[in-house]
């Protein structure tokens, strides 16, 4: 079964790594998340690459304990650490 795919133009991924907050993605480079559902739920990390092969924009968040993990946007929120 083949997977849906999404084209976004260059600039959208252009504004990913910029950090500008344009498009349809929900999260730039660098952004704070946390999961909100699967097995990582209640983690939070840093998006630090976009994967645009399926349907849905995935993106590899590095968790604060280092490892990482290549997840949906719809399972991610912003999460902003108190200072």
């Amino acid at each position: 079964m083949a997977r849906d795919k999404i084209v976004l133009p260059a600039s959208l991924i252009e504004d990913f790594y910029a950090g500008r907050r344009t498009g349809p993605l929900k999260f730039r480079e660098n952004d704070r998340v946390r999961v909100l559902s699967g097995p990582y739920a209640g983690r939070t990390g840093a998006v630090v690459n976009l994967d645009i092969t399926n349907a849905e924009p995935f993106y590899l968040v590095d968790f604060e304990d280092g490892t990482d993990e290549l997840l949906p946007q719809t399972a991610l929120e912003s999460h902003l650490r108190a200072i």
